[in-house]
């Protein structure tokens, strides 16, 4: 905390900077502003008539707004995070998924990743999730993404740089490109930094029904009340509180002190009022006496409190996040609040890039067809629910053992069993055991090789028993949970209905062996996955 202290004959006074008055300059600044000149109005009504200026100054204001606006800037990236976080890969396009060539997947993952050899530009250190997220950041807020093509000495695009800042695309009433086809300003000066053909670029955009450029601009239905409301409400009790700050002590010394034990007193008071509990805690020191008006606190039901919290949820909902999602609420945001922002924000944004990069990257610089930029897809699932789409997976052949092992981190199977694909036509006719259900006809059953015969009076397949076991596993947590006691031991013996020694045995030491609820939990968790995979 800085002070500064004025001499008086009679009194020495020590107070803030922030005190400093600037009504002054301001109030000039004001009258200055009320004649416009012919030149002034000229260039307004240029600018009102032509709506890519307009647009310009809207996103100079937006850029400006993201540097001051927490809950802005926050809502922002939350959406270029979770892009980041989804992930996204090079893979066969449906309609080629035969004849797929790997070379060409080759080619297009080097340009992705465009390995830079000299790092003699800022640019340089930009990964590929660093443009990824820019994009899907402009995208949402801007309606457009820009990237510029690089070539190397031959002609030969190796890579792209997404382009910050204000670029546009310069067409006629027709949408016919003119020369240059974009341009890109500097949102310092507003002139002209870059021209580029069309070439040159991949641009990705979001048009609104008028499909001009900027039309689906996210941030100007922000721009005329939600924004400047929510700056105005906070610059409004910034200053206020700034003028309700108070001396929290006065502190006296006697008026014949001298200079030094003067500044030895102040700055020992100074260190007092140190620290983030005491922001806006300014002492005073005086020689004399001194009267002081006390003033209000910030009271905690003016309509500030209301009208932020209205103008919040309206930059929320325009982005589509939520204060859950931000951590701003006290309730913990739930797998489907999650799955809804992934649902409505987040993949029409990367439908818009993957239809983007395959068009104008794919066909158009490389000539290829049979691949695809794709970004991921999350399911949301937990360990149980997605060892159980694993499982589906492999009964209907869609994937081996070993793709689903690759998926959870292991190493495929040392027996060499792990890259076969079951056959369902096959095991149906294999496995068509027991009584049939009601409704259907009576026909004889083929003697299975394997499994045992069940009490029940379905059908159930017999080759495979790790769905069984893995639903035993789980009721028997389930069970053992509620009855978290000295004696649990004894429940693992009377409780099973299955014959398997080997994993009543493994149970038995997961009971013996743990010693908290949640270390029980994470075992059984772990043996459901080994029983899944076939190591049990």
């Amino acid at each position: 905390m800085q002070f500064i202290t004025f001499e008086r004959p009679t009194k020495k006074v020590r107070v803030s900077k922030i005190h400093k008055k600037s009504d002054g300059r301001l109030k000039q600044k004001a009258n200055s502003s009320k004649e416009l000149s012919d030149k002034s109005r000229a260039l307004l009504t240029s600018i009102s008539s032509n709506d890519i200026l307009r647009k310009y100054i809207l996103f100079k204001d937006i850029m400006d707004t993201l540097k001051v606006d927490g809950f802005l800037k926050a809502s922002i990236e939350a959406v270029s995070n979770a892009g980041v976080g989804a992930g996204w890969s090079i893979n066969k396009h449906e309609d080629y998924f035969e004849n797929a060539i790997e070379e060409n997947r080759d080619k297009l993952v080097s340009f992705y990743n465009n390995s830079i050899v000299s790092f003699d530009n800022i640019k340089d250190f930009f990964g590929t999730p660093s443009k990824i997220a820019a994009a899907l950041l402009y995208l949402k807020f801007f309606g457009q993404a820009v990237f510029h093509v690089l070539m190397d000495q031959n002609d030969k695009p190796i890579g792209i740089d997404f382009i910050y800042g204000f670029v546009y695309p310069n067409v006629d009433a027709e949408g016919n490109f003119e020369d240059p086809n974009f341009i890109q300003l500097s949102l310092d000066t507003g002139k002209i930094v870059a021209e580029y053909s069309a070439n040159e670029i991949v641009y990705i955009v979001r048009p609104d029904i008028t499909g001009k450029p900027y039309g689906d601009m996210l941030a100007e239905s922000l721009s005329q009340y939600a924004l400047p409301l929510d700056i105005y409400l906070q610059s409004a009790a910034l200053s206020y509180l700034r003028k309700s700050r108070m001396p929290p002590a006065i502190w006296e010394v006697p008026e014949g002190i001298g200079d030094e034990e003067f500044d030895a007193i102040a700055d020992y008071i100074e260190d007092q009022y140190e620290g983030p509990e005491n922001v806006g805690k300014v002492p005073l020191v005086v020689s004399g006496e001194i009267n002081v008006k006390r003033l209000e606190s910030f009271p905690k039901d003016i309509p500030y409190l209301e009208a932020r919290k209205q103008t919040r949820e309206e930059i929320f909902t325009v982005i589509g996040t939520s204060a859950r999602k931000l951590g701003l609420t006290e309730d913990d945001i739930t797998q489907e609040d999650r799955k809804e922002f992934f649902e409505t924000t987040m993949i029409p944004l990367f439908k818009f890039v993957e239809d983007a990069f395959y068009r104008q990257i794919h066909k158009r610089l490389f000539g290829i067809l049979d691949w695809i930029f794709s970004f991921g897809r999350l399911d949301f699932l937990d360990a149980v629910e997605r060892a159980t789409v694993h499982m589906r997976y492999i009964q209907n052949g869609v994937l081996s053992p070993n793709d689903v092992r690759a998926e959870i981190g292991k190493g495929p199977r040392s027996d060499g069993e792990g890259d076969t694909y079951y056959d369902p036509a096959g095991r149906e006719s294999d496995e068509n055991q027991g009584s049939p259900p009601e409704g259907r006809e009576d026909r004889p059953d083929k003697p299975s090789d394997t499994g045992e015969p069940t009490l029940d009076d379905q059908d159930p397949p017999r080759g495979d028993r790790r769905g069984l076991i893995i639903d035993e596993l789980s009721a028997f947590q389930r069970f053992l949970i509620k009855r978290w006691n000295s004696k649990r031991e004894e429940y693992v013996d009377f409780f099973w209905n299955t014959d398997d020694a080997g994993i009543i045995k493994k149970v038995q030491a997961i009971v013996s062996t743990a010693e908290t609820k949640e270390e029980f939990i994470d075992a059984m968790e772990q043996l459901r996955r080994d029983v899944y995979v076939g190591e049990y």
